[in-house]
């Protein structure tokens, strides 16, 4: 049976059982309507980790603002070989690092009802589409890519992009369970002195560098994860 014949079906069905005349783009649009409840709700259900180490921090970065400034050269090596080519194209204010700090000792046993996801937010006086590609490197070597494209929502003449709830890849949320296993948080920390991540944004249309982020991770034992930025620089 097909979808329109299914909802005209429903439209009778409402007819004769309630009195009320309803047309098959309405019974279809309260379809979806529930169905958007329904994921929804089996979402809340879930448990949502903040073990993703990609944000485990909240930060806000203008590009204009000020920030304690740090040379690419001290940890040229940690990233691959695309962030200097990114940094020697520009623009200069567009490269940053953040360092992160965050506690490991949450209960992550019940994978099955265990989300491991990010949020991220930007802010545009523009409109256009931006692509997010995030790379997780090992040794200076990039192990696995994701990339997405957002469209940005209009708030008062501007423009803002939410990245809600977008679910780390396999290989993170295997990383994050096997760093927990070990036996203290110096050998934690020895583990991500050669892990880390490099965040792209660029205009999907031009393909323009809008930023750069690349983040390093310690663990410590304080409640809430924090972090400090530094801006990039020759």
């Amino acid at each position: 049976m097909s979808f329109s014949g299914r909802n005209e079906l429903i439209a009778r069905y409402i007819k004769l059982r309630c009195g009320k005349t309803r047309t098959r783009k309405q019974v279809s649009s309260h379809i979806q309507v529930l169905a958007r409840k329904k994921m929804r709700d089996e979402q809340a259900k879930k448990k949502v980790c903040s073990a993703a180490f990609v944000l485990l921090c909240k930060t806000l970065i203008r590009r204009s603002a000020r920030f304690q400034t740090l040379k690419l050269d001290t940890v040229i090596e940690k990233y691959p070989k695309l962030l200097t080519e990114l940094f020697e194209r520009g623009p200069s204010d567009a490269f940053f690092l953040a360092k992160c700090w965050a506690n490991v000792s949450f209960d992550s046993s019940d994978t099955e009802n265990s989300l491991y996801a990010v949020d991220s937010y930007y802010h545009s006086q523009q409109k256009f589409d931006i692509s997010v590609s995030t790379k997780v490197c090992s040794f200076g070597n990039e192990v696995v890519e994701k990339v997405e494209v957002y469209s940005p929502d209009e708030e008062n003449g501007h423009y803002s992009f939410r990245l809600e709830r977008s679910p780390i890849c396999e290989y993170m949320v295997k990383f994050i369970s096997e760093l927990k296993k070990l036996e203290s948080r110096d050998y934690m920390n020895n583990v991500l002195e050669n892990f880390t991540v490099l965040q792209v944004v660029t205009n999907q249309a031009t393909g323009e560098t809008l930023m750069v982020i690349g983040f390093v991770f310690e663990v410590n034992d304080l409640p809430e994860a924090n972090c400090s930025i530094f801006r990039l620089v020759a």
